[in-house]
């Protein structure tokens, strides 16, 4: 039997990539779940054509925001698994890449949001 070895020099590195993880875990959840609802809210941006009946809206202008508002929920998630990927492999930090995703969807949730009102009168 061998006993423990008296080296805790590594000891710190390995606590804080455990909490590195855990946070990386909880954020991610945290950005799944945001991602699911914006991008649920997302698709009842359409709906601000129910009022176009006589025109005046600009209704490429809605496809638009939908999509913006689609397209970086995809980019955010895409951002994220890229960036943790990176730092699983290269032992790097985890957790600004799901900060970075969230930041991205919501972002462009609200720009999305606001060429809708832009482009209803």
């Amino acid at each position: 039997m061998t006993a423990a070895p008296t080296d805790r020099s590594d000891l710190g590195r390995t606590t804080g990539r455990t909490i590195d993880i855990v946070a990386t875990v909880l954020l991610v959840l945290l950005q799944l779940a945001g991602s699911f609802f914006l991008g649920f809210w997302a698709l009842f941006f359409s709906l601000a054509s129910d009022g176009c009946m006589g025109g005046g809206c600009e209704e490429h202008g809605i496809e638009f925001g939908v999509l913006l508002a689609l397209a970086t929920n995809l980019a955010g998630l895409l951002l994220s698994g890229v960036g943790i990927t990176r730092g699983v492999r290269w032992y790097r930090l985890m957790w600004p890449w799901p900060v970075l995703g969230m930041l991205l969807l919501v972002s462009g949730f609200w720009v999305g949001a606001q060429v809708v009102e832009a482009a209803v009168p």
